[in-house]
């Protein structure tokens, strides 16, 4: 990671290739220990470069995966592993006595971790009137379905109360909005308002307009907008609203689960410190 670091700060100068067809060589080298990192082409800042401590690795976007680079140091010359075919086999890692011969071609094969790309989409709810006697809950589900498999499926909570609403008049209460991340890139997304649900004539709260881009796509940097604008009819009859959400705690002394626990739109956490097996 010195090297590494040195490389990266600009005090030894690195040697590049281009290896968008899936590999590079390079010629004329001296013999020594050689550090190896990718970058990403796209990329003209050190944006791909992530520092963590002391360990520093790379990231490689494509379209729909993120590919993590870790350094990997190679010697020039190295010697065979006994029994192995360069190009073939890797053969077995034995004592330094009973490895094959000096080589002055060495061939390095990266393995990076490779994990999916997500986005994020942004649900807007506004309100054109509203009854202060209460808070109101409105609820949302959210499924996203890629390569035919549905990838994501959560009900989500939004609430409005007196803290966010003109108790006189109730009019032009504004509106809210909540943003709902770790959905794959390149699936597709539907939100619908099943709380109050459309078609049920005491509902107080009717849902006048959407604008819902159903069939789009998640997008790795761009924010996908779904919005909900409702009416209050005048029919009150009191209501509220509590939201579960179960949080993993990984602190690597107890792991344990956390209960986050959203009433009225106030969240609250009960049952922390829970263990792995929830006792």
């Amino acid at each position: 990671n010195a090297a590494t670091k040195l490389a990266l700060d600009g005090k030894v100068e690195p040697v590049s290739k281009d290896a968008s067809a899936g590999a590079a060589s390079f010629s004329g080298l001296e013999a020594g220990l050689y550090v190896i990192l990718p970058r990403d082409k796209a990329v003209t800042d050190d944006s791909d470069v992530i520092k963590d401590g002391d360990d520093v690795h790379t990231v490689v976007n494509t379209d729909y995966w993120t590919y993590k680079f870790s350094p990997s140091i190679t010697a020039i010359p190295s010697k065979q592993a006994k029994g192995g075919e360069p190009g073939v086999t890797p053969g077995e890692i034995g004592t330094a006595a009973d490895f094959g011969p000096w080589l002055d071609e060495i061939e390095v094969v990266l393995k990076p971790t490779v994990s999916e790309r997500e986005g994020k989409i942004k649900i807007i709810k506004n309100l054109l009137h509203y009854e202060t006697k209460n808070p109101v809950t409105f609820v949302f589900s959210v499924v996203a379905t890629k390569d035919n498999k549905t990838v994501y499926d959560d009900v989500v909570s939004m609430s409005f109360g007196d803290d966010t609403l003109d108790p006189k008049t109730r009019t032009n209460p504004g509106s809210d909005e909540r943003i709902i991340d770790g959905l794959p890139v390149g699936a597709t997304v539907t939100v619908t308002e099943i709380y109050p649900e459309p078609n049920d004539k005491n509902a107080y709260y009717k849902l006048v307009d959407t604008a819902v881009p159903k069939g789009d796509e998640v997008l790795p940097n761009d924010i996908i907008e779904f919005t909900f604008t409702n009416d209050y009819n005048e029919r009150y009859h009191g209501g509220g609203g509590a939201e579960n959400q179960y949080v993993f705690i990984e602190d690597g002394v107890t792991p344990h689960w956390d209960t986050h626990q959203v009433i009225n739109g106030q969240e609250v956490v009960k049952n922390e410190g829970q263990d792995e097996a929830g006792e």
